[in-house]
């Protein structure tokens, strides 16, 4: 069983596809225009036709270079596969004598996290975005996904999804000053209309971003290209605590299902959002606005 949402990180896999395919003379044919991609298959299907044109364009050729490079270094001079790192029993079949061939394995770096599994609910949205290169880990094992997340980070990944001209002009806010490794990308957001700053010309440096803070950033974002929707009413259980700048935004991104509340109906707009929370919403959002 293939994750086919995580094809691009599985060469192995990739590589037994394609030769699956060519066996049985299966071709792609990537008209995505025809393809639904309101709902999450469709989606799904242009990723995976745009995972194996990439594949195909760019390291078909190379790799059948490479099976039969290495097929040929390995073979004896009985014309017989010898495998490397010592022998394997042989068999014989009907009195011939028979090596079994060699597998190649390709090698495929690793990238994980050890405290992001399979089974976690965010997983796809953590590496899709790790591959974006629009999220990063705490450190080379260790991703965080329980850990609040800061303002000024997720500034920078938002800037980093809207590739986003950055700039070392005049300061926007008194907390932001030149120097700092978010100022480019505070200064970026500001300037497009992305964050406003929590008041009195501050951005709130080193705070942790709440649910309903982040609702409005993506908001800006989608309401700058033009997404509308026709709700008119919020439907989580404790709408009248969501603050008043807040409430178009938790409108839109909850009908069109970028946010969602808890199993109690709430939405909980004060409460902080983890790095795991934040790349959820942050992978919905990109689909929404694709």
């Amino acid at each position: 069983v293939y994750k086919l949402d995580r094809l691009t990180r599985s060469v192995k896999d990739l590589i037994y596809l394609i030769e699956l395919f060519d066996e049985h003379n299966c071709t792609f044919n990537s008209q995505t225009e025809k393809i639904d991609t309101s709902n999450a298959v469709g989606r799904m299907f242009v990723k995976i036709i745009g995972i194996f044109a990439e594949f195909e364009r760019e390291n078909l050729a190379d790799y059948t270079a490479l099976k039969t490079m290495i097929g040929e270094l390995n073979k004896t001079p009985e014309n017989t596969y010898s495998p490397p790192g010592g022998d394997v029993p042989s068999a014989s079949i009907q009195g011939e004598h028979y090596t079994p061939p060699v597998v190649i394995e390709p090698v495929v770096e690793s990238k994980g996290f050890k405290d992001v599994s399979e089974n976690d609910w965010y997983y796809d949205a953590v590496y899709e975005l790790y591959d974006r290169g629009i999220i990063s880990g705490k450190s080379e094992e260790t991703f965080a996904p329980d850990d609040s997340i800061t303002r000024e980070e997720i500034v920078k990944m938002l800037a980093v999804m809207e590739n986003l001209t950055l700039t070392d002009s005049n300061a926007v806010f008194a907390d932001v000053k030149a120097g700092d490794w978010f100022y480019p990308y505070v200064n970026a957001a500001a300037k497009c209309g992305i964050v406003n700053g929590i008041g009195e010309g501050v951005f709130g440096t080193g705070q942790n971003v709440t649910r309903q803070d982040i609702a409005v950033m993506l908001y800006n974002i989608a309401k700058a290209k033009g997404v509308t929707t026709e709700a008119t009413e919020i439907t989580f259980a404790d709408a009248d605590v969501i603050s008043d700048y807040a409430k178009d935004a938790v409108l839109m991104l909850s009908e069109l299902k970028v946010i969602n509340g808890y199993e109690d109906l709430s939405f909980r707009p004060q409460n902080f959002v983890t790095r795991a929370e934040a790349a959820k919403l942050i992978r919905e959002f990109i689909y929404i606005n694709n």
